[in-house]
């Protein structure tokens, strides 16, 4: 199915617009409306396979068709566990809700889409662009998160996915967790594995592919706080200005290789500064263990759970302000009145107790906190006493009088009262509806609102219809475009249209008139003169699509043109057929044609006959291969009829001899082949002609117009004799005197006697060195025997038991590894005398001796170490003294330089190769390629 603009969805819902796209899929915002009811929810379509080209990699790959189907499978039943998970924890406040799901499976196709119905929820990166959010917020959003991570390890489960692309804001100022392991589970059948962009996030141990536990969420978690108090810049970024990819790249390095510790976050309070770099810590046992340790904590330094959340909206209730170290050097005199956005530090307007982020966030979720804590704030004398606070200013105020602060304390608190109600009266909108027309939306009173009506087809435009008070003239109702200013209450407008109507004129029939747009027209052609028949309808004039053009009568929907149709007429024509001659086709009636006999191999022409139709010919004119007729007023077949000839055939060595006529089927049978013989074929001595199967004894042809003489052939059959130690193997015909001939001794033994291993030989003696014997119609196989003692070779955990002459060589194999995967080491005898060639080869030989022996292959693992490959390929984990290769990766607009190798706090250019090979250490390595831009 095709998802766009205006497709339906789940029966009801409608496609609006495309939020965006990432790894897991498209996102799409659908509305469902009744009467005057919309809600809008979120769309994620997820493509699998995501890609075509992901199939013809696999099949590519040696799979096949059920294997790539239940591999694709398997990723299905994969997504739908995620999603299960998501609707089983629906309704907690800080996950995002999974309303509904779908999934789709294509017919005849290895192809599935799975649709997700969600919570419409603002990503937190645009969050933070539209929003003011202090040190105060990123508490708040900390203890919602780590609830969630709470609610998490109750349940076994573990993000691995947690970054700033899956976290939400809803419209209450709600942070939410989403996404789940949807997006890692189709990057897993993608073919690009990268961990770009989710490795920003990801906790050292998941990078290095070694164990982990539930404490990688809390590690991402906490790199996500990280980045909202440190200038929205992640660990040993530089602090200011711009960067490039390569301190991308360093700063990525330097934290997931833990070789320097996490300076602290530039914006954060030294006690929140020290939870968010424990959850950060870069060996998982220095960590939080678990989310409640990280409540506790959290709760220290705000006093009680409640105070998170207020401190987003009562500064005096916000304690770790006063100890917030500075977000920029600019906030001299008003360290409590900063806010964090987009890296950047903005003093606030306000010294009331109504914060700027406050005032920020109420456009977002409709609500005034703020107004209604300034309007309670007379009957809540626990908070009255500001000049408490007052001696932490006196270094700056000191020589003012407390009567003149409070003067100016009343007059800010009565100005930004007034600020807040202004804003809010000027800041209310008010909902436009626009039927059959664009404009719709939420507006301010008093804002200038263009609305224009859509062009309908076949329809003209007359007014507008208002439904409200709104003050405008005929004139201005009349036109498509109007505008006006929005008033302070709701307003719909609906566009109304007269349909056109045009003249329709029909040459050779009924229908003419005119017609409103759309209207069901039916014409009809007068009936057709004698001699011709009705040809269709031809529009001469406008654009119509007729249902059936080529009926007398047919119907059509008026279009928004005028129309001239005629009906058209041809005139009658017959089918003249003739079999086995020329001149057939389709003439007019009374048209005169000539008729000629075709020449036919193996025939004689022998007359006209008339099989269908009526056609008068006299016996001449039958009796002539050529024929001149006048076309009657009917089809007609005429067929000319032939005399076949006949002829003698001749068969030797086989039956089927006879004479037959021209085209006839002649089969034919060889005789039984003699012993010693074998039928080869059939071959024509006279005449010439086509065989079927002519190899086989029972053949067939179609007689030619000709005699024939065909013989079978026969040959004498070669049969195999094979001699095992000794000489005389080669092929022989049946009754050839064959000669075989044993060797005097085999290795220093004597000759024992010959085994018949296949076929049947009349002989006497077998113990008779040389031996002459009549070849059978059969393959032989002899073998000589000496008389030589045999010893028992057991391999065990490898190839090569049997039994063994004393002396002999044997050859053994290990296997690559044992049954666990553990690689081969070393060979140890375990019975016998021997001395192996290669006690550490695979494959190994020794002198078989008079005793019995026995070997076992050892498996023993070695170390095993991790490769970090950063723009190239080569990265995985190693044995000490394997072969690793890595490449470099071609970057447009740029040329290799170098390898850059950082192993054991040693940093060297190790190779300037764009591919290298080594053996690899004792130690985990990370490889960097360096470029030059070209």
């Amino acid at each position: 199915m095709e998802y766009r603009v205006g497709e339906m969805v789940f029966n009801d819902w409608e496609i609006v617009r495309e939020i965006g796209s990432g790894a897991s899929g498209q996102v799409w915002e659908i509305v469902k409306k009744d009467h005057d009811i919309s809600i809008s929810s979120a769309l994620k379509v997820i493509h699998v396979p995501k890609d075509p080209s992901l199939k013809r990699t696999l099949y590519g790959d040696g799979m096949d068709e059920r294997s790539i189907t239940t591999f694709f499978q398997d990723m299905v039943d994969d997504l739908t566990d995620e999603i299960k998970i998501m609707t089983d924890m629906k309704g907690f406040p800080h996950i995002v809700n999974c309303e509904d799901y779908k999934v789709i499976r294509y017919e005849n196709e290895i192809q599935w889409d799975i649709l997700i119905r969600m919570e419409l929820l603002m990503p937190i990166q645009a969050y933070i662009q539209e929003h003011a959010i202090s040190e105060a917020d990123v508490l708040r959003m900390s203890r919602e998160l780590v609830q969630t991570l709470e609610l998490f390890e109750s349940k076994g489960i573990i993000h691995r996915d947690i970054k700033p692309d899956n976290i939400f804001v809803d419209n209450y100022g709600n942070f939410k967790i989403g996404d789940f392991g949807i997006a890692r589970i189709c990057d897993k059948a993608s073919a690009d594995l990268s961990k770009k962009g989710t490795e920003n996030y990801m906790a050292p141990e998941v990078f290095h592919g070694k164990d982990y536990d539930h404490t990688v969420d809390i590690y991402s978690l906490g790199l996500v706080l990280y980045k909202l108090l440190n200038n929205n810049r992640l660990p040993f970024y530089p602090e200011t200005g711009s960067y490039s990819e390569w301190d991308m790249q360093q700063a990525l390095i330097d934290r997931l290789s833990g070789k320097k510790e996490l300076p602290p976050p530039c914006a954060a309070s030294e006690e929140f500064g020290k939870i968010v770099l424990r959850m950060c810590a870069h060996d998982p046992a220095e960590r939080y263990q678990n989310a409640k340790e990280i409540l506790e904590d959290l709760e220290q330094i705000t006093g009680s759970k409640e105070n998170i959340a207020g401190m987003a909206v009562a500064p005096e209730t916000a304690s770790v302000s006063s100890s917030s170290k500075s977000l920029d050097e600019t906030r001299a005199m008003f360290q409590k009145d900063v806010f964090i956005y987009d890296a950047e530090t903005v003093k606030k307007t306000s010294k009331t107790n109504i914060t700027g982020n406050s005032i920020g966030k109420s456009t977002t979720t409709g609500t005034t906190p703020p107004l209604e804590k300034k309007e309670k704030k007379p009957e809540t004398p626990p908070k009255k006493p500001e000049a408490k606070k007052e001696p932490k200013k006196e270094p700056v105020k000191e020589k003012k009088s407390d009567k003149k602060k409070v003067i100016l304390q009343g007059l800010a608190g009565s100005a930004v009262a007034v600020a807040v109600l202004a804003y809010f009266l000027t800041n209310q909108t008010y909902t436009l509806a626009v039927e059959d027309g664009s404009g719709s939306g939420k507006y301010k009173g008093g804002q200038k609102v263009t609305v224009t009506a859509k062009d309908v087809d076949g329809s003209t435009f007359v007014k507008w219809e208002i439904d409200g008070k709104l003050s405008l003239t005929d004139e201005e109702l009349s036109s498509q475009t109007i505008s006006f200013k929005m008033p302070r209450h709701e307003i719909q407008l609906a566009a109304l249209y007269d349909v056109n109507s045009h003249q329709v004129i029909i040459n050779n029939g009924s229908g003419s008139g005119e017609y409103n747009v759309g209207e069901e027209i039916t014409i009809v052609a007068d009936d057709p003169a004698a001699g011709s028949e009705f040809a269709g309808w031809d529009v001469e004039d406008g654009t119509v699509y007729l249902e059936h053009a080529d009926k007398q009568k047919t119907s059509f929907e008026m279009p928004d043109d005028e129309l001239e149709i005629t009906a058209t007429y041809k005139t009658l024509s017959y089918e003249l057929q003739v079999e086995n001659g020329q001149g057939g086709g389709t003439y007019d009636f009374g048209k005169t044609v000539r008729i000629t006999a075709q020449e036919k191999a193996g025939a004689t022409f022998k007359g006209w006959v008339v099989k269908e139709g009526e056609l008068e010919l006299s016996e001449e004119e039958a009796a002539s291969p050529e024929l001149t007729i006048s076309m009657p007023a009917v089809d007609v077949v005429l067929a000319a009829e032939y005399d076949q000839n006949q002829h003698q055939v001749t068969i030797n060595g086989g039956s089927g001899s006879g004479s037959y006529l021209v085209g006839e089927t002649v089969t034919l049978v060889a005789d039984e082949a003699g012993t010693g013989k074998e039928f080869t074929g059939w071959e024509v001595e006279e005449g010439a002609v086509s065989i079927q199967n002519a190899n086989k004894q029972k053949a067939s042809f179609e007689m030619p117009d000709g005699e024939l003489v065909i013989n079978a052939i026969f040959k004498d059959i070669d049969y195999e004799v094979s001699v095992n130690d000794g000489d005389g193997s080669g092929t022989y015909h049946y009754g050839d005197q064959v000669q075989v001939t044993a060797k005097d001794s085999n290795n220093g033994v004597p000759f024992s006697h010959w085994t018949i291993d296949k076929g049947t030989l009349e002989i006497s003696d077998l113990t008779v060195q040389n031996l002459t014997f009549a070849m059978p119609a059969e393959e032989v196989a002899m073998t000589a025997h000496y008389a030589q003692e045999k010893f028992t070779l057991k391999v065990d955990g490898g190839k090569g038991s049997g039994m063994y002459d004393a002396g002999s060589t044997a050859t053994i194999t290990a296997d690559e590894t044992d049954a666990s995967g553990v690689p081969f080491a070393r060979w140890e005898v375990t019975e016998g005398s021997v001395t192996l060639e290669n006690a550490e080869s695979r494959e190994t030989s020794f002198t078989m001796p008079s005793e019995k022996v026995s070997v076992k292959a050892v498996y023993e693992a070695g170390d095993r170490y991790s490769v970090m490959v950063f723009g190239g390929t080569g990265a995985g984990i190693y044995e000490e003294g394997e072969i690793v290769t890595v490449t470099a990766t071609e970057e447009p607009g740029k040329k290799f330089n170098c390898w850059y190798i950082s192993a054991d706090g040693s940093e060297t250019v190790e190779n300037d190769n764009a591919s290298f090979s080594f053996e690899m250490p004792a130690t985990d390595l990370i490889i960097t390629a360096m470029y030059d831009l070209e």
